[in-house]
């Protein structure tokens, strides 16, 4: 009898799903050098220490990359951090906007209120 093997985890079937389509990616886009894949879980996964967060490949399939892919990749992240950083900018000025006009909405009814007494 041959025993079972324990069920794979989800975050390890996102990274051979991922690992998949970047090796399809690789193949068919000769400049594409690494891919970068991060994952946003709901809840409280994403604060879970033992849950993969994401998956870095390089194009030759190899643990370890050459400098100038770490470089490159790590660039790419940080413009991609910069979109980001300005939709939830954006997110926080329409937030902003959203709660100063309900504010006011209520202090004005607020006041038509005790007018009205």
């Amino acid at each position: 009898m041959s025993e079972q093997e324990p069920p794979q985890m989800f975050f390890d079937r996102l990274n051979e799903i991922f690992r998949q389509a970047a090796h399809s990616a690789f193949l068919a886009t000769p400049e594409l050098r690494s891919v970068v894949i991060s994952y946003d879980y709901f809840g409280a996964l994403n604060e879970a220490p033992e849950v993969k967060k994401g998956i870095w490949l390089h194009h030759s399939g190899q643990t370890q990359k050459p400098a100038d892919a770490i470089v490159g990749s790590f660039d790419v992240m940080l413009l991609n951090a910069s979109q980001i950083m300005a939709e939830l900018v954006a997110t926080r000025d329409r937030l902003v906007t959203e709660c100063t006009e309900a504010s006011k909405r209520l202090m004005k009814e607020s006041a038509d209120g005790l007018q009205d007494s």
